[in-house]
This record gives C-alpha cells, sequence and structure tokens, in this order.
C-alpha cells in the first residue's frame, strides 16, 4: 500500500483512528495455516481522491493485485465480516433509538443484502426486544455487548457500527455497505418506521421501499449504481433462499408491539415503568404525565422528541 501511495502501516488489534490505513489482526477470522488480517481504513469522506470512494477503490484494487501475484483467488472467507463506522456527531439519543428501531424492524429485508453467515453470528447477533432495554437504560446509551449487528455502544463517542456486512475485496459491495449505512444512520434524524408504513398503501414491503424510503435513488451515478447492485444481490438471496422477499406489515405492527421501550428512561424527565407493548409516549418527555400510554398514536416523528431530547 505505502508502495503504491496509500499511507499505511501495520498493527495489532485495535480501534484507532489514524490518517492512514491499518493492516492488523482479529482473531475472529479463521483461515488455515495462514495468519488472519483486517485491513481498516482512516476516516472517509465524501467521493474524492483521497479519504474519499475512489481511495477505496484504488486501495481495494491495489489489495486485489497483491492476491493475485500470490495466488489467491480471493481474500475474505465466510469469517471475516464487514464493519462500517459512521460518525454521528448531531444525533441526539432519540435518533440512537430510531435508528435500532429501523433495523430491528426492517431487518427482514435488510437480511437478504447478506449472506447467511451474517444473518445472526456470535459477532453480528439479530437484534432482539431486549437490546433496547439493554442499549437505552441509561442516558448514554452504554451497551453491555457490541456484538450485534448494530452496535451502539460507541454512542458515547459519536459513532454507530454495522456489523452485519460481509467481508469484501469487491469495489461495488462495498459501496453498497457504506452507502446503506450512511442513509440509515441520516434517515434515523428525519423519519421512523411509521413514515415508511404510511408511505406504502399495500400490506407488505419491498427492497424497493426499503430503498426508496432511504433514499438510495436518483440520478447520481454512485447511488444508482448501489440501488442496482443491492436489488440484484437482494434477489439473488431471496432465490436461494426460497422466499418472497416481501416484508409483511403486520410482523413490523406485532414487533412494535413486543419492544420494550419502556426501557428508554429519560435523564431530567424521571423515567418511568411499563408493560412491554408500549409504542412510546411523548407525553413522558414533556413531563405532563408521568406514566405511559398505549397505542400507535405517540410516534417518534413528532416534534417533541426532536426538540426535548439532547446528548450533552
Amino acid at each position: 500500500l505505502n508502495e503504491n501511495g496509500a499511507p499505511a502501516y501495520r498493527t495489532g488489534y485495535d480501534h484507532a483512528i489514524t490518517p492512514r490505513w491499518k493492516v492488523g489482526t482479529d482473531s475472529s477470522v479463521n483461515v488455515s495455516g495462514l495468519n488472519p488480517t483486517e485491513i481498516t481504513s482512516p476516516q472517509l469522506i465524501g467521493m474524492g481522491e483521497r479519504f474519499g470512494f475512489k481511495e477505496v477503490e484504488r486501495v481495494l484494487n491495489i489489495w486485489n493485485e497483491e492476491l493475485r501475484e500470490h495466488g489467491f483467488e480471493s481474500g475474505v472467507n465466510r469469517t471475516c465480516g464487514g464493519h462500517v463506522h459512521v460518525d454521528i456527531y448531531d444525533y441526539n439519543l432519540v435518533n440512537a433509538f430510531n435508528l435500532q428501531m429501523l433495523v430491528y424492524c426492517l431487518w427482514d429485508l435488510i437480511k437478504f443484502l447478506v449472506p447467511p453467515s451474517r444473518r445472526g453470528n456470535h459477532y453480528c447477533r439479530v437484534l432482539e426486544p431486549c437490546h433496547f432495554k439493554q442499549n437505552f437504560s441509561n442516558f448514554e446509551g452504554y451497551v453491555l455487548d457490541r456484538y450485534l449487528c448494530l452496535n451502539l455502544s460507541g454512542f458515547r463517542n459519536k459513532h454507530v457500527e454495522f456489523r452485519f456486512w460481509p467481508g469484501t475485496t469487491n469495489v461495488k459491495k462495498a459501496k453498497m455497505h457504506v452507502i446503506i449505512s450512511l442513509c440509515l444512520t441520516e434517515t434515523a434524524k428525519h423519519k421512523t418506521i411509521w413514515n415508511l408504513l404510511e408511505s406504502v398503501d399495500r400490506d407488505y414491503l419491498t427492497i424497493e421501499d426499503f430503498l426508496d424510503f432511504i433514499e438510495v435513488r436518483g440520478s447520481h451515478p454512485v447511488l444508482k449504481e448501489v440501488r442496482e447492485f443491492a436489488v440484484q444481490r437482494f434477489s439473488n438471496f431471496v432465490e436461494l433462499a426460497g422466499a418472497d422477499g416481501l416484508l409483511k406489515k403486520e410482523k413490523i405492527y406485532k414487533n412494535l408491539q413486543h419492544t420494550d421501550q419502556a426501557a428508554f428512561i429519560l435523564e431530567g424527565v424521571g423515567g418511568f415503568v411499563a408493560d412491554s407493548y408500549v409504542i412510546f409516549n411523548r407525553a413522558a418527555l414533556e413531563n405532563i404525565y408521568p406514566f405511559p400510554s398505549i397505542g400507535r398514536d405517540f410516534r417518534l416523528e413528532e416534534p417533541p422528541y426532536i426538540l426535548s431530547v439532547s446528548y450533552t
């Protein structure tokens, strides 16, 4: 990498953010007879030649050329995961909660963008209702376990990690992983699962509905490329699974009912306790009523949430 103008250095297993590419180790990758290696980018911004998509493409091409020269057809196997870390400097706790809700409710679509090995292994477990209590039981968003498909343990340090992607040296796949992670993160600031449910007038959702909702669409060449690739990849995995690729709204409603959102306790609001069928009581944020109410009318997109909660 250094010889080809991509500043890099060798390291062990660490999570330090540096201005150079890192080539380190990761014991979760199993390669018989070889030393497992992890390559980590510096912080990336935009589409540019340096620290943008073009830099990722260049580094992956260099890496692939080295693999071919040493007789390897591929640089990854099913034990290798791809993790996308996204800066959430402008997030508050409600945004983080909303992002987890989107991934949780839409998982039956998202899972067909990744191979079976990434749909709930030890290092990227599928979100369950109990994780809402685990992730939002205090204001700092501290979690005991980071090995979830969506890792919010970095909320205090203002970053979120998407762990469900597979490892890859394929440029198209890498672009899809990054773009969808970025779009999900941005969508959670402005829209909720209810916006999606109400915008589609049939009783099921498709992968196209999901991509429209997170705004992976439009005329930009990268967005067009990612959308086409995502739909193709989704269709392939759906066919392999013998599934129909549709997410019934009824299942989302059931997931919402059984999510322990009452665990979302806000500092300075005076926390509350409820059963597991609470969608969320916005009155608690206004500090009007000290108890939660049951029903879908109390929705995260309503102004009191955005105005009343901030990270300090």
